[in-house]
């Protein structure tokens, strides 16, 4: 687990030196933060769910199901150069489970992206990062770092506020307590996302 904490930090700092490099190498560039917050469907919480609804008959309490919406609010601030290069810090969705089961997890994300057509009404983007879970719970034995990509969009960019709409992956995982076959599962929380977000 320390191992896994040291190599996070590793790369936190290994993206900070990236960051620096593209603000740093385009002084001339103006930028602007901006604030998308939205929701996100994670696929990997329906294992989550499922695994938590298993443990709990493998110890003997009959349970109807452990059930959950894997919708989670997230907020996605970020800084945009106006040659489109940008960096920001993801955080969500959240996700949280009481009473028979404790769970909570808060992915986080440090990313840099690209965004094409940057002042059009429409501008698709990419970004690449580094993810982390932040998991406690009933079940959770442990968590790793891994990496995170993005493919989006931004649209009806014309007023205060716009929306955009994106697909993304994430190899971060969750080690979790499997008491039904013995050992433990990793679980991805949020392998497969999809968002829709307004960006303030």
């Amino acid at each position: 687990m320390k191992r896994n904490q040291l190599s996070f930090l590793s790369m936190v700092m290994t993206f900070g030196m990236l960051t620096l490099l593209i603000v740093g190498g385009n002084p001339a560039e103006g930028g602007e933060w901006k604030f998308p917050v939205g929701l996100t469907y994670a696929n990997g919480y329906d294992d989550i769910f499922d695994l938590s609804e298993d443990n709990l008959e493998a110890q003997g309490y009959w349970t109807d199901s452990v059930e959950g919406l894997p919708v989670g609010l997230s907020f996605r601030p970020y800084y945009q150069l106006d040659n489109g290069l940008g960096f920001g810090l993801d955080l969500g969705p959240m996700m949280m489970i009481f009473g028979d089961v404790d769970f909570f997890n808060l992915p986080v994300n440090l990313n840099c992206r690209y965004t094409l057509n940057p002042e059009a009404n429409i501008s698709p983007y990419a970004r690449a990062g580094l993810g982390y879970n932040f998991a406690s719970g009933d079940y959770v034995e442990g968590k790793g770092a891994g990496f995170f990509g993005a493919l989006g969009v931004e649209f009806l960019k014309g007023g205060a506020v716009s929306m955009g709409v994106e697909a993304s992956f994430d190899t971060s995982d969750i080690e979790y307590e499997d008491l039904k076959n013995g050992g433990t599962d990793d679980i991805k929380p949020c392998g497969f996302a999809i968002s829709i977000f307004a960006i303030f």
